[in-house]
Formats: C-alpha cells, structure tokens, sequence
C-alpha cells in the first residue's frame, strides 16, 4: 500500500513538473499581446484532474493580494465624517469589489448604528500594495487620525491616534504581512 502511494506521488509530482515546465514554455512563446493566463490555463488543464476541480480558482492580480478594509461602526449623537483622504499607492475600492474604484471616501458619513467600510488595495497587475491615510471627524473636531501601509513586500503598518477624549475607539492590530485584511474599528461617544 504504501508503495502504491508513493508511486502515485511520484506521478502526481512529474505531472505538475512537466505542467509547469509546458506553461513557462508557452508564456516565453507567447507575443507581447498575448494574454499573461494562458500559462496558468496550460497548467490547471494538465493538473485538472489530479486535484478534483479545485483548479478553477484563479490567482489575484498582483497587488489586489494586498488590502485593506476599515468597518467602521459608530455609537453616539449626530454623525462622524471622513475627511483628508489620501493614497500615495493603490486605490479605493468600494468594499468587497476590487475591481470597483471610487473616489477618495471624503465627506462619506458614518451615522450612529451604521457601518461604513474605507477600503483600498494595490492596483491590479502592479506589485506596489497601497498605503494612506484617513481622518475621522465629528461636526467640529478630528476624532481620529489613520496610517496605513499594506505594501508588496516587507511589513504591514497601521497606526490609529486618538485627537478627542470625547470618544473611544476600539479596533484591531494588523497582522505582520499579507493583507491587512478587515479591520472592525468601533468609535464610541463617551
């Protein structure tokens, strides 16, 4: 039995060799107009079968692997505000569709009992991540101040700072690397 399985390891593993070898081969060959999937095509066709149709899943675009999404819920009186928006790198998406930009999420409400996501990520087939900042505002004051930094390579940086004792904010750290992720950031009016 256990030959029998080591047999079929092997196989297995001189199929996906020679898949990957076919679709590099086939990418070098391919003209400067030529879609950049067909490769990774060649690839799950010659590996279909091996791993049960678990090939349909397609890799992201570069830099879309790269992300991050603000949930912002809010508990008080009146409504707080983003403002001074900014992204040195990337764009803002409307959350959970990467491929829908929009514009900078300045003025956008966050009502009491409401969420309201701020996201962003890297642009697609661009390996630069995306990095920026936000700030949070009542009526009349700035709430808070957003840093972060979810770049193509090296680590993740995320810094909240409070500008208002009228208000707490609870929120979750950033993992190291990878996406940021979603970011559940509670702000309560005291």
């Amino acid at each position: 039995m256990a030959l029998r399985a080591a047999s079929l390891l092997i196989v297995l593993v001189a199929v996906v060799a020679a898949a990957a070898v076919t679709a590099r081969d086939q990418h070098q060959q391919a003209s400067t107009l030529g879609r950049e999937t067909e490769g990774w095509t060649v690839l799950k066709q010659a590996v279909g079968d091996v791993v049960n149709d678990q090939d349909d899943v397609e890799p992201e675009p570069y830099a879309y692997g790269q992300w991050v999404a603000f949930q912002l819920s809010y508990t008080g009186e009146g409504s707080l505000y983003i403002r001074n928006a900014s992204l040195p790198w990337g764009k803002w998406y409307d959350y959970p569709d990467k491929d829908r930009e929009v514009a900078a999420p300045n003025g956008q409400a966050i009502a009491p009992g409401s969420i309201l996501y701020v996201a962003a990520c890297g642009r697609e087939n661009s390996p630069s991540g995306t990095e920026g900042t936000f700030e949070i505002w009542s009526s009349t004051s700035k709430v808070a101040h957003v840093y972060f930094d979810c770049p193509w390579s090296g680590s993740n940086k995320l810094e909240i700072n409070r500008f208002s004792t009228q208000y707490l904010l609870d929120f979750n750290t950033a993992p190291s690397s990878g996406p940021i992720g979603i970011i559940p950031f509670a702000i309560y009016q005291k």
